[in-house]
């Protein structure tokens, strides 16, 4: 198979080649044709024209001409017109060949080429102009002025006068407004009324610059641009920024009233720099950000013109917000908050943080909370030894813990006699900061080593599939806790009835809820064999130490009954003073023995305590 789409080609060509040969044994000659001629029929147009063979015939075949340009650029195709337009700069000239081409059944026969050529016009070296560049304005009423500029050739005598003509499909004009160098040269071009429809999206606009000297033959120079590729974009005008609430800033422009809008989509490219890169694009003429502002906020907007598969972009424009005034370290540091919700679905607040570096004594912090758009300031606030403001709390708020994507700012700004205070504002997630409530209901039942905890979800508006449990299953008799995790209201589990057990559950938000912080445990329950008895009240932790202080106990008065025992006997046997000595030496080294045990846990305890316990 490969071998035979790798000869396919060749026997295709041999074929073709064999039915010209048969052909040319007919005795049938494919001619050129006659009379080509290249005129320049406008700026950077050329026209090409020919005529058929007069001798060829055309008796059952088909007449075709291939076309090739050689400059300025290489381009090549067919026709079976006898003329061809061509639109191409030709300061450097213009040359082009073509031939006839005979078409018969699967098969094709070429006359020999025949050239035509325009030569390049006269001019020095150098004296055409260099870097033209072009821009379209569109105004509202459909109208489009052109601006050009350029430089003059490096060789361009002092005296040189250029003059610019441009072409828009039959209409051309030359410009009468110019602009000049030191030198008096033409290096600029405007046309405030030009033919030029915006409407159009595939045309080209020509633009022609030729010269005078009275010494030197200036070369002229053609450039021709894609008329969507310099139309100017007018960015918008009137950009403002305005805080308009803590943390709030909102952006208003207004769109160029010299930009139409006619067969176009404007939007706007919307760029924030300042204080967190972010970019996004709007038809609106207005935006409103949420970020913190005292480190200052900056932003640059531009329009975007869409047009088919194409955008156009316009310049920048850009505004700023100056950081507000204040001393370096005098703000606020570490600041945290927490929502806490009540049985009623109402929310508290509480915030805590710690005075500047730099802050003097007499610094008086205050503290504002917005949510949406409710403001309020902290009436109730807690101090440090200096008394200044260092925590807050809202026992009411207009927080709705029903929310999910709200967010709360948070703005301290400060006093003092001396020192400007520089304000801080952060921005809290709802969610995130929210203690979650403990779990209500908590019980347990125990059957045959199976023990079943049953638990409600905590107060609040959220499903229950929002939440998430921990377990802490503490057993008393080995020593150990497990922290197990579940997603249910309740929790099976196997355990051994000789060992007593201690309970505690604490919920929080599944992630896809926004999670918050862990709930406080639930007081501990207790379950299982009574052996070691323990006042069940506080913590598993607290319970813990009261077991070791009780061990412990035990242990120092056992051994001072056995100190009095020995005194006692070796009164009575009137035993020698150094035996005393090393009696009481014995009892100390013990002593000091079960004193490390209890600082080293229950574990270490566990041989000890069995034996006090027996």
């Amino acid at each position: 198979m490969a071998i035979l789409v790798s000869i396919f080609p060749v026997l295709l060509w041999t074929m073709m080649a064999f039915q010209a040969n048969l052909l040319q044994a007919k005795g049938i000659q494919v001619l050129p044709p006659v009379n080509f001629t290249l005129t320049v029929s406008a700026l950077a147009e050329v026209l090409l024209q020919w005529k058929p063979n007069p001798d060829q015939e055309e008796k059952n075949y088909t007449i075709r001409y291939d076309v090739e340009i050689m400059t300025p650029e290489r381009d090549e195709y067919d026709t079976k017109k006898t003329c061809s337009t061509r639109v191409t700069v030709l300061h450097n000239g213009f040359s082009a060949r073509i031939r006839t081409l005979l078409l018969y059944t699967n098969s094709q026969i070429k006359s020999n080429w025949v050239t035509a050529k325009l030569q390049a016009p006269p001019g020095a070296v150098e004296t055409s102009v260099t870097n033209l560049s072009c821009v379209i304005y569109t105004a509202i009423n459909n109208t489009a002025s052109l601006h050009c500029t350029w430089l003059a050739g490096k060789a361009a005598p002092e005296d040189t006068k250029y003059f610019l003509f441009y072409r828009y499909n039959n209409y051309t004009d030359e410009c009468q407004e110019y602009s000049k160098d030191k030198w008096e040269r033409n290096i600029g071009c405007r046309f405030s009324n030009t033919y030029i429809k915006t409407s159009e999206t595939d045309e080209v606009i020509v633009i022609h610059v030729n010269g005078s000297s009275n010494g030197t033959a200036i070369k002229p120079f053609e450039q021709i641009f894609d008329q969507n590729a310099i139309l100017q974009v007018l960015p918008p005008v009137n950009f403002t920024l305005t805080v308009s609430a803590l943390a709030e800033v909102l952006l208003q422009w207004k769109p160029n009233p010299d930009q139409e809008e006619k067969n176009y989509t404007i939007r706007y490219d919307v760029e924030i720099m300042t204080p967190e890169r972010d970019e996004y694009d709007t038809k609106k003429t207005c935006s409103t950000r949420v970020t913190v502002l005292h480190n200052g906020f900056s932003a640059r907007i531009r329009t975007l013109l869409l047009y088919t598969n194409s955008q156009i972009k316009s310049n920048w424009v850009t505004a700023k917000l100056q950081a507000p005034p204040g001393a370096v370290e005098t703000s606020v540091t570490n600041l945290s908050c927490v929502i806490y919700t009540a049985i009623n679905n109402t929310a508290s607040l509480h915030c805590a943080w710690l005075a500047g570096k730099a802050a003097p004594e007499d610094t008086k912090y205050f503290l504002f909370y917005r949510y949406n758009n409710y403001t309020d300031e902290c009436q109730e606030y807690s101090k440090d030894k200096w008394e200044r403001n260092i925590g807050c709390r809202f026992s009411n708020t207009y927080i709705k813990t029903s929310e999910t994507d709200e967010v709360i700012v948070i703005h301290i700004n400060g006093s003092s006699n001396g020192t400007a205070i520089k304000p801080f504002e952060q921005i809290f997630n709802q969610n995130a900061i929210q203690k979650v409530n403990p779990p209500r209901n908590v019980t347990m039942s125990l059957k045959q080593n199976n023990l079943l905890v049953k638990w409600e979800m905590p107060a609040s508006s959220f499903l229950k599939e929002c939440f998430k449990y921990e377990l802490n299953i503490y057993n008393w008799k080995m020593g150990y806790k497990q922290i197990l995790e579940t997603e249910l209201n309740s929790f099976s589990l196997r355990i051994d009835d000789t060992c007593r057990y201690s309970i505690q559950i604490r919920a929080n938000h599944q992630s896809w809820c926004t999670e918050g912080f862990w709930s406080d445990w639930t007081e501990p329950l207790y379950i299982g064999s009574t052996l070691v008895t323990l006042a069940n009240v506080g913590s598993a932790e607290d319970n813990w130490v009261n077991f070791s202080l009780l061990v412990c106990g035990e242990l120092i008065r056992h051994e001072l009954a056995y100190v009095n025992e020995l005194f006692v006997r070796q009164l009575r046997d009137r035993t020698p003073v150094t035996s005393v000595k090393l009696l009481l030496l014995t009892s100390e080294l013990n002593l000091a023995k079960w004193n490390y045990s209890c600082k080293s846990g229950l574990k270490n305890l566990s041989p000890i305590a069995a034996f006090v316990l027996r």
